[in-house]
């Protein structure tokens, strides 16, 4: 067995174990639709797990779309945000950094190819307008991430001034586990 295939055997078995104590008339409500409270525009960091974090009981509670920096800068995670809104009806946009995010502390350092490169470029403004403070520039860069949705998208803009969602913006704590909202 070679160790791709030990690790793919390893999430076979944690799904085994989730899909055994899962609830089973949950899965087929949720096999007909969707019905989320919330869409989280989050960090793709192992650590951040958003449905853990914000206490979700069942699968089908929380739209989450994850990019590293938690960046909404591409079609597919603002049209992400804008099924969210349109089709799924939410009431609630939540972009969620993180301390200690590695997206930041990448865009602060520099050097990356390739597309690395390119998705990083979308932090460097607020990198630089937090003049070396990691912290500072994770807070900049989700209300970033919330202007640029709103100048990016009319269907989010007109949502929100419609008063039907609600745009929020939050760190979470890697070291506590906690929710500080900064927007």
């Amino acid at each position: 067995m070679t160790k791709e295939t030990s690790l793919f055997e390893k999430l076979l078995k944690g799904n085994a174990a989730y899909a055994g104590k899962a609830n089973k008339a949950k899965l087929r409500e949720l096999a007909k639709g969707q019905h989320p409270y919330a869409a989280v525009l989050s960090c793709s960091d192992s650590r951040v797990p958003v449905e853990q974090i914000f206490g979700a009981k069942e699968p089908g509670e929380i739209f989450v779309i994850r990019v590293a920096g938690n960046v909404a800068a591409d079609a597919s995670v603002l049209g992400s945000i804008e099924y969210a809104v349109l089709h799924l009806h939410v009431p609630l946009v939540v972009v969620l950094g993180h301390t200690e995010c590695g997206a930041i502390k990448g865009a602060m350092k520099g050097g990356e190819m390739g597309h690395i490169a390119t998705l990083l470029s979308h932090l460097e403004p607020v990198c630089d307008r937090a003049r070396g403070d990691t912290s500072k520039a994770v807070v900049l860069n989700v209300s970033e991430q919330i202007r640029a949705i709103l100048d990016s998208s009319d269907v989010v803009r007109a949502a929100h001034e419609g008063g039907k969602l609600e745009l929020a913006g939050a760190v979470y704590s890697l070291e506590t586990g906690k929710v500080e909202r900064v927007f």
